[in-house]
């Protein structure tokens, strides 16, 4: 049954704010505002379908394969990656290729994106980071990459070849390839598009325990991963990222350190007498709370909130 707003004593939406409040639509005289903490900057994506940085404590409201906002709350989470963005820093190992920085741009505001090109040879041809002693646990990979002559293939694997997950991807539509999971390892894929011929490619994979290293590795890949490359052509990438969750979280840069993004908190206050609060997500479910006298926000993207 549909919630009447007429009847609503709280309706928020994702419209007005500003640092540490995200405006109620009702009640009118602010009483019902919702406060807003995370004590570091986030980051989202706008109506331009471009990835921003926000500051401390203000609310993200983001556009992500939407056209109206939604309020996006999130766990807190560290990008595992010492060096999102300048992919041409030592911290990143490359084998038969060769990094061309701040090459084109980018889906993140004032970032120029680098490309990868293998080198004119026979081999495979790709970007290496290892993390030692890796938590019997639940990681995510994300980037953004852009075609520009040769598809992707992510591989992550244990200290052995023979555990390990490899999603290969079209860079041309963002269709998958193929994807192997393999040993002791398991894990899923998804693919966004954003604009600009760029897509974000997320890998999940299943640690088990035991494991001393977890190493990834971004090909390129004609057909094949052995392949005589051209030395010309490639592809973009920025954004690279790794989490210790079961899905990929908004976008963290960091530049020669991990950084950790604090969880988004947003509650209300002094909510009195028998109410029933209804919280409506972007896929339109919804989760009910009963006689709340403090709410707050679930995790999750939020269209609205009502309360009768």
């Amino acid at each position: 049954m549909a919630i009447d707003l007429d009847d609503a004593t709280l309706v928020i939406t994702a419209n007005g704010y500003k640092a540490g409040t995200l405006y109620s639509l009702k009640p009118y005289d602010a009483t019902g505002d919702a406060t807003v903490t995370r004590a570091t900057i986030g980051t989202r994506v706008n109506s331009s379908n471009l990835i921003e940085t926000v500051a401390n404590d203000v609310p993200r409201l983001d556009y992500t394969s939407v056209s109206c906002p939604v309020i996006l709350i999130e766990p807190q989470s560290t990008n595992l990656f010492e060096q999102s963005e300048d992919i041409a820093d030592a911290y990143w190992t490359k084998t038969r290729g060769a990094i061309t920085s701040d090459s084109t741009t980018s889906p993140i505001v004032s970032v120029l994106a680098d490309k990868f090109i293998p080198t004119a040879e026979s081999g495979n041809h790709f970007i290496k980071k290892a993390l030692s002693s890796p938590s019997n646990d639940t990681y995510t990979f994300s980037g953004y990459f852009k075609d520009n002559g040769y598809d992707l293939a992510v591989r992550i694997t244990g200290f052995s070849f023979l555990s390990r997950v490899e999603f290969q991807v079209d860079l041309s539509n963002g269709a998958t390839i193929n994807f192997i999971e393999s040993g002791t390892f398991t894990g899923s894929t998804k693919v966004t598009a954003f604009g600009d011929g760029w897509i974000k490619v997320d890998v999940m994979v299943n640690v088990p325990s035991g494991e001393t290293s977890l190493s990834t590795q971004i090909f390129a890949y004609n057909g094949a991963i052995l392949f005589v490359a051209d030395g010309v052509s490639g592809f973009y990438l920025t954004g690279i990222q790794m989490e210790v969750q079961d899905n990929a979280t908004s976008y963290i840069p960091t530049s020669g350190s991990t950084v950790t993004r604090n969880a988004d908190v947003i509650t209300v206050t002094g909510l009195t007498g028998t109410s029933t609060l209804t919280e409506t997500f972007e896929d339109d479910t919804t989760n009910v709370i009963v006689d709340p006298t403090t709410y707050t926000m679930s995790e999750g993207r939020i269209k609205k909130v009502v309360r009768i």
